[in-house]
């Protein structure tokens, strides 16, 4: 197989309003060596009759691999699914209703090669670029993605990554080695792209590309949405009051659960520090009131701003 081919894995679920924008977008990528993979979820729209439009005017482009039944999944498991029917050397990952810049596959492609020169392609590397926020008539909200939300993408340490994810999967390629170890993918994992990510810090190499690659979509129906950080003090009086909230204390017995369920999983391949890292996280709740306060600082379980770790500390 061709060392430059890719392929794109892409979840739909009643994706019919903007389907077409993200696929022609795709199939007019400057980098042309390319597969798309479709799953759909179950859409109850005219998202399949699409699909096979575009499948009959690109049949060697694009494969729709059947649905054995199951529906609504959701996001993890639909990506959980594509990535087990992934062969090329490279993956990337595609929501439904994005539009990707002309030169995305071939800025990432070209940066994941390079890492695997520097170190090795048996290496489960990652790199991920910035997105431009657009709303629904792709107009632009804001020049960058990490910025609107708030997130530092320096902060990519497997402690850190363990409370936080900085990596928007639609927005990422991988390569081979890291997608072989990463399935499948648990049904406690708080997202697929926070999973591949986590493998990646613990056993890998993650990079970053200032550059956005990707218009990213923000509407009424999305998943998952992007929430713009501000340093008013109103935004942060109201993010105070949602961190003392059940919910968000739940948040975090989330992420003790996602690092079970990584140790358990990884335990004979990780790393001695990255493996005692994870359990400590994973024990966090067996310790006194002050060991577990400890146990965050000590190891930098600590998320990019301040309101957060306060939060973080308060509700663990």
């Amino acid at each position: 197989m061709d060392d430059s081919f890719v392929e794109v894995l892409m979840a739909t679920y009643n994706g019919e309003k903007y389907l077409s924008e993200q696929l022609d977008s795709i199939l007019h990528q400057t980098h042309q060596n390319l597969r798309i993979l479709i799953r759909d979820d179950g859409s109850t729209d005219t998202t399949l009759k699409i699909i096979d439009q575009y499948i009959n005017r690109n049949p060697d482009k694009i494969i729709l691999l059947p649905n054995t039944g199951d529906k609504a999944s959701g996001p993890i498991q639909n990506f959980s699914k594509l990535l087990s029917h992934s062969t090329a050397p490279y993956v990337l990952l595609s929501d439904q209703d994005d539009v990707w810049l002309p030169e995305k596959i071939s800025v990432l492609l070209g940066a994941i090669r390079e890492l695997e020169q520097e170190f090795s392609p048996t290496l489960p590397i990652l790199v991920h670029s910035d997105l431009l926020v657009v709303d629904e008539r792709l107009e632009i909200i804001n020049q960058s993605l990490w910025n609107y939300i708030g997130v530092n993408p320096n902060r990519d340490s497997f402690a850190n990554l363990l409370v936080q994810n900085i990596v928007t999967g639609c927005a990422a390629v991988f390569n081979r080695s890291l997608v072989d170890l990463c399935g499948p993918i648990p049904q406690k994992a708080m997202m697929h792209d926070w999973w591949l990510a986590l493998i990646a810090s613990s056993m890998g190499k993650i990079r970053k590309i200032d550059l956005p690659t990707i218009l990213y979509r923000q509407h009424g129906a999305n998943t998952l949405g992007a929430k713009q950080f501000s340093w008013t003090l109103s935004y942060f009086t109201e993010k105070f009051k949602i961190l003392l909230k059940p919910e968000e204390k739940y948040f975090l017995t989330e992420c003790i659960a996602q690092a079970e369920e990584f140790y358990s999983a990884y335990r004979k391949k990780l790393p001695t520090p990255m493996l005692n890292k994870c359990s400590a996280f994973k024990n966090l709740k067996s310790k006194n009131f002050i060991d577990r306060r400890l146990t965050i600082l000590r190891n930098g379980f600590t998320k990019a701003k301040l309101i957060q770790n306060i939060g973080l500390l308060l509700r663990v």
